[in-house]
């Protein structure tokens, strides 16, 4: 049976049944959510998300073998939000937002925390857990990941060619804004603003909005304030589509 248009596909990854069924429960305790697809294997989460608009993966810890995992789904499938669930985090566990994971969510959160990150991370919300945000402004650019010839520059020397305009919009962006948003806060068109969001990601090195929202935090230009879902009250979250 097709899934209602109202209702936020999920495709489960995790290699143990009692884990998926444990997380669809949870999620399907909600009317809005829909788990359409489950899979044990990196191979099976590629093709699970092909059914779906969020990837959620359970994980001990967002190291190598998720950041894999994760790659892979998001070179299948661009347009798909990727959430990592996790035990612990682990050095580097930042990392797997460079290949394209839209967040992560320790386990420590509350059940209904779940929900609310799934459906910040469907909006187009980086879910970020407190602990990470401290490795973010500590571990330097995107050099290893960029796709722009200026990738490899230091970050502060990115940020200093924007221009003041270009500034303000990165920091709507990073605060959460859409570009209506953005536009209406500086008082431009938004067909500017998108211009601005055009010119940012080249200057700054970064392939997409995400990444530049990551890059504002990771720079120190930002700090992470808590958007939250007022019903469900996930983990810092702010805008990245």
């Amino acid at each position: 049976m097709p899934t209602p248009p109202d209702r936020l596909r999920i495709a489960l990854v995790a290699d143990q049944h009692l884990t998926r069924a444990g997380l669809r429960m949870t999620l399907e305790m909600h009317p809005d959510l829909h788990v359409a697809a489950e899979a044990a294997t990196a191979a099976e989460a590629v093709h699970a998300a092909s059914e779906a608009d969020v990837v959620l993966v359970d994980t001990v810890e967002p190291c190598s073998d998720t950041r894999a995992l994760t790659a892979a789904v998001k070179h299948a499938h661009p347009s798909t939000a990727l959430l990592v669930v996790a035990s612990r985090l682990c050095p580097g566990s930042h990392r797997v937002l460079d290949v394209g994971a839209s967040g992560v969510l320790l386990k420590s959160a509350r059940p209904e925390q779940l929900a609310g990150a799934v459906r910040s991370v469907a909006a187009g919300y980086a879910v970020l857990p407190a602990p990470m945000v401290g490795e973010l402004r500590s571990s330097g650019g995107f050099a290893e990941e960029s796709r722009q010839p200026d990738g490899h520059r230091p970050a502060q020397f990115r940020l200093a060619s924007l221009t003041s305009r270009e500034r303000d919009v990165l920091k709507c962006l990073a605060d959460g804004a859409s570009n209506g948003e953005a536009a209406h806060q500086l008082h431009l068109s938004e067909g500017t603003v998108k211009s601005h969001v055009q010119h940012l990601l080249h200057k700054l090195g970064v392939r997409d909005r995400m990444q530049a929202v990551v890059f504002a935090y990771r720079s120190g230009f930002a700090d992470v304030r808590p958007r939250p879902d007022p019903a469900e009250h996930p983990p810092s979250a702010v805008r990245a589509s």
